[in-house]
């Protein structure tokens, strides 16, 4: 009988609780989704480790993750399209820093150093990273691949 009583109990309380913490959450979204929706304001990508995420806002990347949010790019200049290497541990986004052309960049998201990758003249983007590592780059319709020990050095991780 006590096995019975306590099942009743903890079913009621179980589902009680579930039902405050949705009622919070929705509250919550209701008064706070048009800042979230302000922050998060272009494409927003998980990490494929699933511990971060990096999203564009106001023409900056944005990475959160165990040490909060932090600006990847810092720079004035428009940033966009951020796309994470299979081990998390770097965003590839094309940036328009140098005299308003589009490159594409590569940030540390442990040291948030970047090194540049491209220097073409026209619209470079990251467009995904291989199996092996390997950055693919869309560079005026042609696909480029930066190899991993490459971005590595440049960033000063070998």
């Amino acid at each position: 009988m006590a096995d019975f009583i306590y099942s009743v109990v903890s079913n009621y309380i179980g589902d009680m609780l579930l039902f405050v913490t949705a009622a919070v959450i929705g509250i919550l979204w209701v008064k706070y989704k048009k800042k979230v929706a302000k922050i998060t304001g272009g494409l927003m990508t998980g990490s494929p480790n699933g511990a971060r995420a990096a999203f564009e806002s106001d023409g900056e990347i944005w990475i959160t993750g165990r040490k909060g949010l932090q600006n990847l790019s810092n720079n004035p200049a428009e940033d966009t399209s951020p796309i994470w290497s299979m081990d998390s541990r770097w965003v590839a986004f094309s940036s328009k820093r140098n005299d308003g052309d589009w490159n594409v960049y590569v940030g540390s998201v442990e040291t948030l150093k970047l090194a540049q990758l491209t220097s073409a003249e026209g619209y470079e983007k990251p467009i995904g990273w291989s199996m092996q590592g390997h950055l693919l780059i869309s560079v005026g319709g042609v696909i480029v691949t930066i190899p991993r020990d490459e971005i590595a050095g440049k960033l000063g991780e070998l």
